[in-house]
């Protein structure tokens, strides 16, 4: 009887530890189930100089380790409605790219919040509001190198879903001065990954 007893009580026990790590596994992986490879985010935001403009962006993280403390990708920026008053300088339309981003994470990586450094570089193309240079009828355009760096923060939910703040400063590296040699982009967004 003390053997059959023996016997139930080590079953109970096995079964109680078995089925307690099986729910400390599944509980692991629903705490952290952000992204680990790739994430994209839009953004609404300003830009400053020449006046304000309303700003609309896109990126994407390519996560090189699954701990996204680096990540590598494009980025995009839509600037319409300048409050500048209308100057050779004011833009009608702008669209930023920067064909390659590195964020560099600032603090323990793998985390819910995940404060960055980013640099980036690519081109801005812009249709000016007032024409001085094309012929009758066009509208002035310009094509512009950009040097990008600025910082920001994403903050992660447990799942693929977080909020992501940016602050911009996108420098003219070449083209022509109507393109302001700074200027400066704050954004808002959403962030969803895989």
């Amino acid at each position: 009887m003390r053997r059959r007893s023996r016997g139930w009580s080590r079953s109970i026990l096995i079964l109680c530890v078995g089925f307690g790590s099986a729910l400390a596994s599944r509980d692991a992986r629903a705490i952290d189930d952000r992204p680990t490879i790739v994430s994209d985010a839009f953004y609404v935001g300003a830009r400053g100089e020449p006046g304000w403009a309303l700003s609309m962006g896109w990126d994407l993280d390519i996560y090189p380790t699954s701990d996204r403390a680096v990540s590598l990708g494009p980025g995009l920026s839509v600037m319409v409605l300048s409050s500048d008053p209308p100057t050779p300088r004011t833009p009608e339309i702008a669209v930023a790219v920067d064909c390659v981003r590195a964020k560099i994470g600032l603090n323990s990586p793998g985390g819910l919040f995940r404060p960055f450094l980013l640099v980036g570089g690519g081109f801005q193309w812009t249709r000016f509001l007032q024409r001085i240079e094309a012929p009758v009828g066009g509208r002035d355009e310009a094509f512009t190198g950009l040097f990008t760096v600025g910082a920001g923060a994403d903050v992660w939910s447990r799942g693929k879903f977080g909020v992501t703040t940016l602050l911009l400063t996108r420098i003219r590296a070449f083209g022509t001065d109507r393109v302001p040699t700074a200027s400066f982009e704050w954004s808002v967004g959403f962030r969803f990954g895989l």
